[in-house]
């Protein structure tokens, strides 16, 4: 185990969770993205797009303690009390994009099939990322990872 990945584990029995952030590369935006959620909570992961990392790794931190008081998030699940004044969706991830995004969590949960939940936030205007309409650079900053947006 190197020593990125010790801290993982560490922050994992220490917390419940640890939060991996990734530049932007080849034209992706930054990401922020939980691992250990499942294992410990039993809850879907969650990636957030488009923010700084400090922002992505915060709010990922606000949704895992939301989740450790009882919160429940799924496919679907809107909540308007994660980012302040925005409604927020939650949108599941298809594991066929896994390898892309999750390398560290795909290492830490091994074998075991793990579900991940994108969290989707609307522009200022109130525009979500798949509308029409929408301005090209925030759909750039957060891609929906999901195959077919509701």
């Amino acid at each position: 185990m190197n020593e990125g990945q010790s801290k993982l584990v560490a922050d994992v029995k220490e917390h419940g969770w640890h939060v991996l952030n990734v530049f932007s590369r080849e034209g992706r935006p930054n990401f922020s993205y939980s691992v250990g959620l499942y294992t410990t909570l039993g809850h879907p992961e969650i990636i957030v797009f488009g923010l700084s990392l400090d922002t992505g790794h915060r709010l990922i931190n606000v949704v895992g303690d939301a989740i450790k008081a009882g919160r429940q998030f799924q496919h679907g699940t809107s909540s308007p009390d994660l980012i302040e004044g925005y409604d927020c969706v939650f949108r599941a991830v298809p594991r066929y994009l896994y390898p892309d995004y999750f390398g560290l969590g795909i290492w830490f949960h091994g074998d075991e099939e793990f579900p991940v939940l994108q969290l989707v936030y609307p522009d200022r205007y109130g525009q979500w990322p798949w509308e029409d309409g929408v301005d090209e650079g925030f759909r750039t900053a957060q891609p929906v990872l999901m195959d077919v947006p509701e």
